[in-house]
Parts: C-alpha cells; sequence; structure tokens
C-alpha cells in the first residue's frame, strides 16, 4: 500500500466513520457519512469576503470526497440535514472536503 492509500484508509476508517467521529448528515437529499464541526473558537478568525459582503461561517462539515457525487464550489446553496447553506468555501485534497458553510436564514 502506498502512503496516500494509507492515508485515504484512515480517514474512511477513522475519522469518516459513524463508529468512530462521523454521523450521518443529510446533504443534498443524501444520506452520507461526515463531520459536522460548530467550533466558534476555531472560525471566529476566519472572515470570507464574497461579493464585496464579509461573511463569518456557521460550521465546517467534512466529507470523503469518495461519498459525494460532486464538489460544491463558493457561493453554492447546500442543503445540510435540510437546511440551507452558502458555500463560502471548499478546502479540498486527495480524499477529504470541508465546506465552510453560512447558514441561509429564511
Amino acid at each position: 500500500m502506498t502512503f496516500k492509500e494509507l492515508l485515504k484508509d484512515d480517514l474512511k476508517n477513522t475519522f469518516i466513520n459513524i463508529n468512530e467521529f462521523a454521523e450521518i448528515i443529510n446533504f443534498c437529499g443524501i444520506e452520507i457519512p461526515g463531520i459536522i464541526s460548530n467550533d466558534k473558537l476555531n472560525e471566529m478568525t476566519e472572515k470570507y469576503s464574497l461579493d464585496n459582503e464579509i461573511y463569518t461561517s456557521d460550521m465546517i462539515v467534512y466529507f470523503s470526497k469518495d461519498d459525494l457525487r460532486m464538489v460544491p464550489t463558493t457561493k453554492d446553496s447546500v442543503m445540510i440535514n435540510e437546511e440551507n447553506y452558502f458555500v463560502l468555501k471548499v478546502d479540498e485534497d486527495e480524499s477529504l472536503v470541508a465546506l465552510h458553510l453560512k447558514r441561509v436564514e429564511s
């Protein structure tokens, strides 16, 4: 096994594992394992500028890239557990996607 394969295996079997850290999240109508982080201490310092507006994220959601049908992009609208969110930023590597989200008030 290569190092990249080991990391991907660790991600799937440890972090994005519903018996460890993850939970089942309804993402745009599809139930997949992921991690929701509402840790405001880590997110308070990061601000996002989009269309001349400044935003702070309400949460970060982590998914295995293999579980997503498509990776959203900045400014997309996504549903997380039947609530609407605006994508402020997408962090992506070989196997993990982190979505920085702002809740859309209706």
